[in-house]
């Protein structure tokens, strides 16, 4: 399941701040529902995405490998 912390910061928009000064930490959003949320330019690299609802998210430029 979704670390809550980690599962809140792509809703507010600080995700790449964060994710630059946290490189190496374990992303946990495994089941998070991100169901029509702005994530463009979003560094997901190294995150758990097994069974995220992106549906209607859009994801235009974001890394996800």
């Amino acid at each position: 399941m979704a670390n809550e912390e980690q599962f809140a910061l792509p809703r507010q928009g600080g995700w790449n701040c964060w994710r630059s000064e946290h490189v190496e930490e374990y992303i946990d959003l495994r089941e998070a529902d991100l169901r029509h949320v702005k994530l463009n330019r979003v560094n997901l690299g190294h995150a758990d995405l097994r069974f995220t609802n992106f549906s209607k998210a859009s994801l235009r430029g974001a890394h996800l490998s």
